[in-house]
Parts: C-alpha cells; structure tokens; sequence
C-alpha cells in the first residue's frame, strides 16, 4: 500500500485527505470519506446539519485539482469511476490529486443548516476571493456595491475557525483586524485574494494609491455598517449566495454545447448516472455524439429525485453532440 494513495484538497482551509487506493474503490466511497472528513469541521455540533449527510452524496463531486487553482476547463470524475493504483496515482510523473466540492447546485431557497449548505458558502467564498477564473473583475457582472458587500462579508469570516455558527451575532465587537488602518500600505495584499481582487481595489495595471485608500475606506464602512445590523451569521451566508447566484447564475451548473450534424440520422438517447458498469457517463473531453432527424432545439434535464428518503440524480439527454462541461 506504500505510496498508492492521492490527495484529496478542501475549501475553507481543511486540512487534505490522502486516500489509499483498495482494491474496487468507488467513486461514491472517495465522496462518503470526504463528507466524513469535513462535517465535523463545518457543521454546528449543536445543530443537525451533520445527520443524514447521505442525502446530499449526489451534489458532492472530485475535480481535478488545477496547478493554478483556476477553474477553467474543469476535469471532473464521473459517478461510476473506480480508482485503481496505476491510473489514479501517477499521471506524467506527477501525483493526482483532487478538489472535493459542490458540483450540483439546487435551484431555489438557500439554507446553510446542512453539511451541503454550509460547505457551499465556504466554496463560494473561496471562488470569490481566490479563482482566477472568476469574473469578479467583471464591473458587468459585479457591480461596485455589489463587489464590496461580497468582499466585505468574505473580509468579515477570515481568520475565523470552523464551523462558522449560523446563530453567532455579528456584532461591533467582532474583530477585522486585518482592515486596522496600520495594515494600509500591506493592503491589499493581506487578503490573500486573487488578482483579479486587488487590482479592482488598486486599479490594477493603473495603480492608483488614491483608489487603494478610499477602497480601503469603504470597505471599512460597509463592514462596519454590517456591523451595526447586529444580524445573526446566517443572515449573511444566504447574502452572500444571493449575490452570487443572481451575478453568476451558471455558478456550480454545467453548460453542454452542441454541434449541428452533417448527417441527419433519426436516433434517440438516454443518459443517466449512477448505474454502475452501465452508465453512459463521459469524462471531461470525451465525446458523445448521437444525431436526431429535423431536431433543432436542445432540452437538457438535471433532475434529483427521491427514494426510501434517499436523492438520485437523473441526466437527460435527448440529443446530438459534443458533450463538454464548459465550468
């Protein structure tokens, strides 16, 4: 077993997981350790978002982990993968290793009372502050309020240990001591963000000491105001996800394009996970290709449905294509 494992990385500053490759390790095996790995460390021990975790295995996914951390291009695992010594220890000399995230998003009303929720926020700050590939330079996509209520939010969690408890009052007494005016000319440096981050704070190739000083200012208004509210943490989660959502809608779905084909034969598809050695699944640059006579939309269908209190996921597919996650 000596030197047959890879590495397993999490948002949030949790520590990684290195797993040991067993003869038939699953993919859902890999996912239920990991889930066991964080949900001691984000989950109120008081509240019962740690219980029933099984519920959520299927929004969970591994993606491989990028030199630069940037999302772009994502390789993830498909549900019916099966880990073996030579494939998924080594790849050109170097080790695999993945990310452990939410992959599936559900759409609509947002909690942070589960394992799900509460991992989801601290992924979404860590999309915010760190991934290069996030357009949060984008004025287009975030607007300057918008960016600064995000930034403030993301400023008021740091050097705060896990689990972020949802009934915690944010109050004038909690502590930013990393907005102290003595730690201007580090700023802003010591956010340890992107650099996508600091050049919308500084002006970026335009760098302007006046800018980085009033965006120092207002930071420290908007906090401080934020403050004031008195709103329990919870209240500031579901903001943040707001925000993000309603900026970045496509945030932790996956878009498929399709290519019109040069012959029209009259087929028909179904796609769904998780069955086994029978699934259609594809790997991230993999191509499927079937073709549908005079079909010129395309109707893709993530559904999750429920049995005996457990979820499923469902992949429709009624079409043609290249199949290609594009985030």
């Amino acid at each position: 077993m000596e030197g047959h494992f890879f590495k397993v990385s999490f948002c949030g500053g949790i520590s990684e997981l290195k797993i040991y490759i067993a003869p038939e390790l699953t993919y859902d095996d890999v996912i239920n350790k990991c889930i066991n790995h964080i949900k001691s460390r984000v989950c109120d021990p008081d509240s019962d978002a740690s219980t029933n975790v099984a519920v959520y295995l299927p929004v969970f996914g591994l993606r491989l982990l990028q030199p630069n951390g940037s999302s772009e291009n994502p390789v993830w695992l498909p549900y019916w993968h099966k880990f073996y010594k030579k494939q998924d220890v080594h790849v050109q000399g170097k080790q695999h290793a993945y990310e452990f995230r939410v992959r599936h998003r559900p759409v609509g009303f947002y909690k942070p009372d589960s394992i799900m929720g509460e991992y989801l926020f601290i992924q979404m700050v860590d999309d915010f502050m760190r991934d290069p590939a996030f357009p949060v330079g984008n004025n287009s996509v975030f607007s300057d309020d918008v960016f600064l209520l995000l930034l403030g939010i993301s400023v008021l969690l740091q050097k705060k240990d896990l689990p972020l408890l949802n009934n915690e009052i944010v109050s004038l007494t909690w502590e930013t001591p990393i907005l102290r005016y003595r730690n201007i000319l580090t700023f802003p440096q010591q956010l340890s963000a992107s650099k996508a981050v600091c050049d919308r704070l500084t002006g970026g190739k335009f760098y302007n000491c006046e800018k980085k000083y009033w965006s120092f200012v207002s930071l420290r208004k908007n906090l401080k105001k934020m403050k004031e509210r008195e709103e329990k943490l919870r209240f500031f989660k579901e903001k943040f996800h707001e925000f993000i959502v309603k900026c970045v809608p496509w945030y932790c779905t996956e878009v498929y394009q399709t290519k019109p084909s040069a012959y029209p034969l009259a087929v028909s598809a179904m796609m769904k996970l998780n069955q086994g050695k029978m699934d259609s699944g594809l790997y991230y640059g993999e191509v499927s290709e079937v073709f549908m006579l005079y079909q010129n939309t395309v109707n893709l269908l993530f559904v999750m449905i429920s049995v005996l209190g457990f979820l499923f996921p469902l992949l429709w597919l009624p079409f043609t294509s290249s199949v290609r996650p594009i985030f």
